[in-house]
């Protein structure tokens, strides 16, 4: 099926992968904060994440450079990946500072917020961007979502007799009806169009349309 969104998912793989060394940065910094004696390997993972980190964020920047069509605005990609980059290094630079002035063991607060970073930092790989342009391409009856969303859907149950109707622009045929369509005492049906005139009714006054 064609469609105008490129199929290339590249940027969202690297999201993905983006993501998941962010999980795995914030379990190191929470498993230092209860395993405090063997802090100078959690502090070399830590290291490493953000390594791998700015390994995804610079292939993100060429893969940039050379798109000429991306699947988002190129300033909310610079952007995203950006921030994403920076949590890991902010975790790595704390974890630094606690052997770099020589922590001698870890608060209870600061155990405590290792852990609230760790539920935020599990959220980003639930939280996409966009959907992948595969499912961007899927039809919206397929999604189960109105394809014209807030614009009323057209009538397709069948109009009772004696409805005026009346459509925008130029009258096609079958689509501006005046007067009542019901056969009189006789059996006849006057002609679509035609305006009937009743007891009481006068010529000049007009049939007042409703709208369907």
């Amino acid at each position: 099926m064609f469609t105008l969104i490129p199929r290339d998912t590249s940027f969202f793989d690297l999201f993905d992968r983006a993501a998941a060394i962010i999980v795995r940065t914030a379990e190191t910094y929470a498993e230092l904060a209860t395993d405090y004696e063997h802090r100078t390997e959690h502090v070399a993972r830590i290291r490493q994440c953000e390594h791998d980190g700015d390994e995804i964020a610079h292939r993100v920047f060429d893969r940039l450079d050379k798109s000429f069509i991306t699947p988002l605005d190129r300033e909310d990609i610079e952007t995203l990946m950006v921030r994403m980059d920076d949590v890991v290094d902010e975790i790595d630079a704390a974890a630094k500072r606690l052997t770099l002035y020589r922590v001698p063991a870890p608060t209870e607060a600061f155990t405590k917020q290792t852990e609230v970073l760790l539920r935020a930092c599990r959220l980003t790989p639930r939280r996409r961007p966009a959907p992948r342009p595969a499912e961007a391409g899927r039809p919206e009856r397929e999604a189960g979502r109105d394809p014209l969303p807030g614009k009323r859907r057209r009538r397709t149950e069948p109009r009772g007799p004696g409805r005026t109707v009346r459509s925008r622009g130029r009258p096609a045929a079958g689509h501006e009806v005046e007067g009542d369509l019901r056969p009189d005492r006789a059996g006849h049906r006057p002609l679509r169009g035609h305006r009937q005139h009743h007891p009481g009714h006068h010529p000049e006054e007009r049939v007042s349309p409703i709208r369907c």
